[in-house]
């Protein structure tokens, strides 16, 4: 979590300069707290997709990163982020296939 309550003010200005723009954008990452763009209005949609489960996560990781060693550690850190996420009452939607669909997604993100 150190990590990701010091990244707020670098992301809120990346926002600040595509509402400036009027450039659409999608951010997404394993570190941005869903609350950072709760300043902005209208203009800022958050979805939050939780994995909890380490070993979806150590493949995912695989997958992805084939020439990498598995990454068991960082998928720790990733369930232990969710978990946190969790506690600290962010709601969140299911990842994985069947679970979260593109109409689940999208709910969150209507105006």
């Amino acid at each position: 979590m150190a990590v990701a309550e010091v990244m707020p003010p670098g992301i809120e200005a990346v926002i600040t300069d595509h509402i400036g723009s009027a450039a659409p954008v999608v951010m997404e990452g394993d570190y941005l707290l869903p609350d950072v763009g709760a300043g902005f209005g209208d203009h800022v949609r958050t979805v939050v997709i939780s994995e909890p489960d380490e070993e979806q996560i150590v493949a995912n990781y695989l997958s992805r990163e084939p020439g990498a060693a598995e990454q068991r550690f960082r998928a720790m850190v990733s369930t232990g982020f969710d978990a946190e996420l969790s506690v600290r009452g962010f709601r969140s939607l299911p990842r994985g296939p069947g679970r979260t669909t593109l109409i689940e997604l999208m709910r969150p993100l209507r105006r």
